[in-house]
């Protein structure tokens, strides 16, 4: 299936809908490499991971007593912003711009989850591998924040794809794709799958 988006009369944009499989990998490859910007952004604040101070005095600025409450408000946050753009586009009149514009908006609130879920993703990470490289009795070993980044990370992916995947599912996403052996057999006896 095409959608065949009409910005101007001789300007036609041919898009191919993903499957489920390749739009959940597109989004995982979009959030892995946020993930890897923070975690080069960490590495390198931090001097290659020679300088404890800088590193901890980052991480304070990604991680500390309030971060469990910002997750919160940013999943509180999306809620009400979807819910202020519905109501717009259920009071204005039926406009094609209004509606892509509403998509593209709609579509940034899983951005601004990757954003979140990732620089705090990445910054774990490379705790992770300082505490691997300068073991201590008084740190987690590195496994407890492996664990803790993914848990977060993983997290922070289902809910920003989810959100991505319901305000794309309509428009931009097959609803399936038909058997091979079926689609041989329906061209043999021509009949619609």
């Amino acid at each position: 299936m095409k959608i065949h988006i009409d910005t101007e009369v001789d300007d036609v944009v041919i898009l191919q809908k993903k499957t489920t499989f390749q739009f959940i990998l597109n989004e995982a490859l979009i959030y892995l490499s946020q993930i890897m910007v923070f975690f080069w952004v960490t590495f390198l604040v931090s001097g290659s991971l020679t300088n404890e101070e800088n590193l901890i005095k980052f991480l304070g600025s990604k991680i500390h007593d309030n971060s469990l409450s910002e997750v919160g408000h940013v999943i509180l946050g999306t809620v009400i912003t979807f819910g202020i753009i519905l109501m717009i586009i259920k009071v204005s009149p039926t406009s094609r711009w209004l509606e892509e514009l509403s998509d593209e908006i709609l579509a940034s609130i899983s951005r601004t989850i990757y954003f979140f879920g990732s620089s705090v993703t990445g910054s774990i990470l490379v705790v992770a591998l300082y505490s691997n490289l300068n073991p201590t009795k008084d740190n987690p070993a590195p496994e407890f924040w492996l664990g803790l980044s993914a848990i977060f990370g993983f997290g922070a992916f289902i809910y920003g794809c989810g959100t991505s995947y319901a305000f794309k599912y309509k428009k931009y996403i097959a609803k399936s794709r038909p058997n091979k052996s079926k689609q041989a057999d329906a061209d043999k006896t021509g009949t619609a799958v």
